[in-house]
């Protein structure tokens, strides 16, 4: 089974989020399912691809960042070759770019798991705290 994870950052960039989809990607990896994660080359020193821990890593080159997402069309191109060449596509949101993925997945009948990672802050207050604590 081919697995294919789809995020704005990756190792060695660190955030909750790039934590859960390495520690996801490598539990995979070590059951022996392939994984790929599609990711930005958010530095250049960065390869294009390698591996790490078991898990391939690509990276597309950004036309230019906005916020925390990027514009790129080496990202819908890769996009479109890996959603190919995997079974599940996995999206992990928020994603600007994850948008390509997705529909190269679901045009091409893969399955197409989407992960919103995100933290809950409500209001101030005695109900919004016990909500929180218990998410």
């Amino acid at each position: 089974m081919k697995l294919l994870f789809s995020i704005s950052f990756y190792t060695p960039y660190v955030s909750g989020l790039t934590l859960f989809v390495k520690r996801l990607a490598e539990k995979f990896a070590s059951e022996n399912y392939q994984c790929t994660v599609l990711t930005n080359r958010h530095k250049r020193r960065l390869k294009p691809t390698e591996t790490i821990n078991r898990v391939r890593v690509a990276r597309a080159v950004p036309i230019f960042s906005v916020s925390k997402g990027f514009l790129s069309i080496d990202f819908a191109v890769k996009s479109y070759i890996e959603a190919k060449n995997n079974n599940i596509i996995f999206i992990n949101l928020p994603q600007f770019e994850g948008i390509f993925p997705a529909i190269f997945g679901k045009l091409m009948g893969k399955r197409v798991i989407a992960i919103y990672h995100c933290e809950v802050k409500l209001p101030s207050g005695i109900l919004n705290f016990f909500s929180e604590m218990s998410l």
